[in-house]
C-alpha cells in the first residue's frame, strides 16, 4: 500500500493528518511552498476556492485574489497529475480539468486556468518573479496568457520577452500595450453584435457571468472616456430593470451582502448605512 506523497507525485492512499490551515491569498501562497505540501493540503485549497465561486456574495477583489492563487494551486496539481501519468496512476488522456474536478466537484473556471499558464510560463520559465505574478491584475495576465497562445507557446519569441517587460513594469499603460503586443501577433478580428450576444449566453448558461462582471472596474478603466459614460450609464439602467424585475428581495440581498460589498447609487453608499433623513424642504415637490 502506497502512503500519500508530497504534490511532486500521486496519492493512493490519504494520510490521516490535520490539513494546514491555508487561504487563497496569491501573495501569501508562494510556490515553492505549495510543492512541499501534503496531496490532501493542496486538494482542499482545490475545494476552497470551488466553493468560494459558488458564494455569490463574496467580495469582488477577493474573489479575483483567489482566482490568481487557485492558478498556484492548479500549476501544482498539473505536476502531480503529469508524474502519476508517468506511472501509469492516471490514464494518458486525463486533462486537468477533470483532474480537479475529481479532487473538488466541480471544474475550475477557465479564466483560472488561464492564469495558470501564465504563471507556469513567465514565473516558472524565469521571466518574470512571483511577486511580480501576485501585484499584477488578472485583466493583465489573462491578456499575457493570449499572447502565450497566439505564439502557440514559443518561449522565445519576442512578444513574449515584451509581455514579460509590462507585467514586471506594471505602468498605467501596462493593459494597453499587453493589447498592442496580442495584437501584433494576433489581429483582433471584430466580433459581430449578434455573435457576441451568442458568446454572452454561453457564459451565462455556463455558469461564468459572476467571473465576468469582477473584471468590469479593470475593463471601466481602460475605456475611452466617451465610451466609459456610455457603457456606465447602459450598466446602471440595465441594473434598475434587473431591480424591478426581480422586486423587493434585492433589497434583502444587499442587506446580507453589505457587510462584505459597498454598493453606491451616484456615490451615496446604500446597505447597512443609513441615510440622512429628508428635511420638509426636501420632501415637498419642487
Amino acid at each position: 500500500m502506497q502512503n500519500a506523497t508530497v504534490n511532486g507525485a500521486p496519492n493512493m492512499v490519504a494520510v490521516e493528518t490535520e490539513p494546514k490551515k491555508l487561504t487563497l491569498v496569491a501573495k501569501e501562497l508562494a510556490f515553492s511552498m505549495l510543492l512541499t505540501l501534503d496531496a490532501g493540503t493542496v486538494d482542499e485549497l482545490a475545494r476552497q476556492y470551488i466553493r468560494k465561486g459558488e458564494k455569490v456574495k463574496e467580495t469582488r477583489n477577493d474573489y479575483k485574489d483567489a482566482t490568481k492563487a487557485f492558478a498556484k494551486v492548479a500549476a501544482a496539481l498539473e505536476i502531480r497529475l503529469e508524474a502519476g501519468k508517468k506511472q501509469n496512476f492516471y490514464p494518458q488522456n486525463k486533462s486537468l480539468t477533470e483532474f480537479i474536478k475529481d479532487i473538488a466537484g466541480e471544474k475550475p473556471p477557465t479564466h483560472a486556468l488561464t492564469l495558470k499558464n501564465t504563471f507556469c510560463a513567465f514565473v516558472n520559465g524565469h521571466f518574470i518573479a512571483e511577486t511580480d505574478y501576485d501585484a499584477n491584475s488578472n485583466n493583465c495576465l489573462e491578456i499575457a496568457a493570449r499572447i502565450l497562445a497566439a505564439v502557440k507557446g514559443d518561449l522565445q519569441h519576442d512578444a513574449v520577452r515584451k509581455a514579460a517587460h509590462e507585467l514586471k513594469e506594471r505602468t498605467d499603460k501596462e493593459a494597453k500595450n499587453l493589447r498592442d503586443i496580442l495584437a501584433s501577433v494576433k489581429p483582433a478580428e471584430k466580433l459581430s453584435a449578434q455573435d457576441a450576444l451568442e458568446l454572452f449566453e454561453q457564459i451565462c448558461e455556463d455558469g461564468h457571468l459572476v467571473v465576468c462582471l469582477a473584471q468590469l472596474p479593470d475593463i471601466f478603466k481602460e475605456m475611452p472616456e466617451t465610451e466609459q459614460r456610455d457603457t456606465y450609464i447602459a450598466f446602471a439602467r440595465t441594473l434598475e430593470r434587473v431591480d424591478g424585475a426581480l422586486g423587493e428581495k434585492v433589497d434583502a440581498w444587499t442587506r446580507e451582502a453589505s457587510t462584505a460589498i459597498t454598493i453606491t447609487a451616484a456615490g451615496v453608499p446604500v446597505g447597512t448605512v443609513q441615510p440622512e433623513p429628508e428635511t420638509e424642504a426636501e420632501m415637498v415637490p419642487a
